[in-house]
């Protein structure tokens, strides 16, 4: 399957962990708690939710590397499951 190549898995998730703190920092949505902490949905977690994953999907387009599960990493991270911090970035990178 090519969507499970190993350009496609790497390149997707890196997308989706960019995208998500892109996504963060553009709306300044680091301020906001977690939902996987808070089991509480705030505006800006949606927003950078969705700015997120249309960002991701803009890269893998562009780069033409198909990986659905980087949907995934890019929620986790838009949403506050990943702290923007070097931790978060290497808990990620770990798991892939």
């Amino acid at each position: 399957m090519a969507s499970a190549r190993f350009y496609n898995t790497v390149v997707g998730h890196f997308l989706g962990l960019g995208s998500g703190y892109l996504a963060i920092a553009l709306l300044h949505a680091n301020s906001a708690p977690a939902v996987l902490a808070t089991h509480h949905l705030t505006a800006p977690r949606v927003w950078a939710a969705v700015l997120a994953v249309a960002f991701n999907m803009l890269g893998r387009i562009l780069l033409n590397a198909s990986h659905p599960p980087a949907a995934a990493t890019t929620l986790l991270v838009a949403l506050g499951g990943f702290p923007m911090t070097w931790n978060g970035v290497l808990t990620i990178v770990m798991v892939c």
